[in-house]
């Protein structure tokens, strides 16, 4: 028997769930990248808070992306939170993906450790 026919219609009837897991994994590393990237900028600031003022500071984060929210900067603790819009997420209706970033800065035997907030 040929079975051609039969393979195509179950392809095709897959394509979606495909589709859908390809969406999935796609979103999944744009939001652990983007994680990452404000997690080194909130490291970055923390390190920059030990020679440079507050203000300084907050220019350079708005220069590394403008969609960065400062929620708390201070010399030993920062809070960032940024938006990001899906690729695929809003095709299941998500408007944007929030991801927040907070750190605290502390210094053991003269070396400063930073590490997350509630760690």
């Amino acid at each position: 028997m040929n079975n051609k026919g039969q393979t195509l219609v179950l392809f095709v009837a897959l394509l979606p769930l495909i589709f859908g897991l390809f969406a999935f994994v796609f979103d999944t590393a744009y939001i652990y990248s983007n994680n990452s990237k404000l997690s080194s900028i909130a490291d970055s600031s923390l390190k920059s808070m030990q020679t440079k003022n507050k203000e300084d500071v907050i220019n350079v984060i708005r220069k590394n992306d403008k969609n960065i929210k400062v929620i708390t900067l201070n010399s030993d603790e920062i809070d960032l939170e940024t938006n990001l819009k899906p690729i695929f997420g809003s095709i299941i209706g998500l408007k944007d993906y929030k991801i927040k970033v907070q750190k605290q800065a502390k210094y053991e035997n003269g070396k400063l450790i930073i590490e997350e907030k509630g760690k």
